[in-house]
């Protein structure tokens, strides 16, 4: 599979609609795949819209393969509005194309899908564990909880890891070499980050280094820290 999919629930003063937002997580459009998946999407409620968010390297290689596919109109069912939404290295959407001969007519909001997305895969991976009456947890940092975080449940699957990664490129530096990071839970989150980057610029890339959490932070040397990005894993605590 090379997309991340995600039926998108979006409200104005007139009407709802029901947007079918497609990520590609790769740096090839698929169109076959891609048609499957919206054909199976359409067995259900069919999107109002479609909305395809690609790297700015594969832009035109979207737009073109649907355009010159001769089935392709005919399994997309023409009506429906499709949008191709490029972004850059910094996650910023750069460039757009309207595909259909109905011009899309919405307004995409790009900042509240990705908190609606990543709340969705958080819930649907079981990102929040409770405990039960025979156990609690106690964290890294020696509090204890009733609830916690496994990050292993919420990077599971490689096309969610990759929106993921989509999602934390507006909070890079431009310069950054180093990703600190306090568990090697993160490590396919950098790497998925690391290969996005390298699609805009071949010469760059970035370096996992796990300082190991609670544990070593009061003496731990960060000495990359001039150009460098700290991700660290959330955790719970009782109030």
């Amino acid at each position: 599979m090379h997309y991340y999919s995600y039926k998108f629930e979006q409200n104005d003063e007139y009407e709802t609609s029901n947007e079918l937002v497609v990520f590609l997580a790769s740096d090839h459009f698929d169109l076959e795949s891609f048609l499957d998946l919206i054909e199976s999407h359409r067995h259900n409620l069919a999107p109002s819209a479609v909305i395809i968010i690609v790297r700015q390297p594969c832009y035109r290689e979207t737009i073109s393969s649907i355009q010159e596919d001769s089935t392709a109109k005919d399994r997309l069912q023409g009506d429906t509005p499709i949008l191709v939404l490029a972004y850059d290295q910094t996650g910023d959407i750069v460039e757009q194309y309207d595909l259909a001969s109905q011009n899309y007519t919405g307004t995409f909001d790009l900042q509240r899908f990705k908190r609606v997305a990543i709340t969705s895969i958080f819930e649907n991976r079981q990102g929040l564990i409770n405990s039960t009456n025979l156990y609690h947890f106690r964290n890294p940092s020696q509090r204890h909880s009733t609830k916690f975080i496994r990050l292993a449940n919420i990077l599971s699957e490689p096309t969610e890891i990759s929106f993921l990664a989509f999602c934390c490129l507006p909070f890079l530096p431009v310069d950054c070499k180093i990703a600190y990071v306090d568990t090697p839970a993160l490590l396919p989150l950098i790497f998925s980050i690391k290969e996005q980057l390298k699609e805009f610029d071949k010469t760059r890339s970035i370096i996992p280094i796990n300082f190991e959490s609670y544990f070593r932070l009061p003496d731990y040397d960060f000495k990359y820290r001039n150009e460098a990005v700290v991700i660290i894993s959330a955790s719970t605590s009782e109030v």
